[in-house]
């Protein structure tokens, strides 16, 4: 039972969409902040976003014309 790359994706989602909800007390947002902010540097480093440059050169190319 491990944690993969997605779950923590997932988890940074969620704590997302929880702060945005309402879902922590004032008095819980600087721990909360602070987990996510070690969580995306921590995804940053081992799953990096591809800039859009990579993006779109690793995207397959397209049949034009059709």
């Amino acid at each position: 039972n491990a944690l993969s790359i997605g779950d923590l994706k997932n988890l940074s989602t969620i704590l997302d969409v929880a702060s945005t909800r309402g879902a922590f007390k004032a008095n819980e947002m600087a721990g909360v902040g602070f987990l996510y902010n070690k969580l995306q540097a921590f995804l940053a480093k081992v799953a990096p976003e591809p800039k859009p440059e990579e993006a779109k050169a690793a995207a397959p190319a397209t049949a034009e014309g059709k």
